[in-house]
């Protein structure tokens, strides 16, 4: 599934998905964030950023083969906490607000949200082209 995203703010989203897909990245998931003063690019484990300082400014020739090394250009964000799986995260939040009535961190226009953004990607995969992400009351 391919689906590309333009927000309200301008910002601009691509979701690639596929069971198919041969892996030749650090992770099975990659998001990268780009923007004017830097990028990020964070897996399930890791995250790197680069900021526009440090991006290098290489020469292309197609006739020599590109000797700098992108991937040691770029700084990996020390980890503040363990990683805690998303998902049991979630599942064990909402066990939690079902059987003791804690509160959920999340409200229901946020889960609104989310279920939104997954149609709007089947959509967009469906039918070959960008859809606009509408705001939700």
């Amino acid at each position: 599934m391919f689906a590309t995203f333009e927000f309200e703010s301008g910002a601009l989203a691509q979701v690639t998905t596929s069971w198919a897909t041969r892996v030749k990245r650090d992770d099975l998931i990659q998001l990268q964030i780009d923007g004017t003063l830097g990028s990020a690019i964070a897996g399930g484990h890791k995250c790197f950023v680069q900021s526009l300082a440090a991006t290098p400014r290489p020469t292309w020739n197609v006739e020599v083969p590109q000797a700098m090394n992108f991937d040691e250009q770029w700084q990996e964000v020390p980890e503040d906490e363990p990683f805690k799986n998303s998902y049991r995260h979630g599942w064990e939040q909402f066990l939690r607000h079902v059987a003791q009535n804690d509160p959920l961190s999340s409200s229901a226009l946020e889960g609104a949200k989310d279920m939104q953004l997954t149609e709007l990607c089947y959509q967009s995969d469906r039918e070959r082209r960008w859809i606009d992400v509408p705001p939700l009351g």
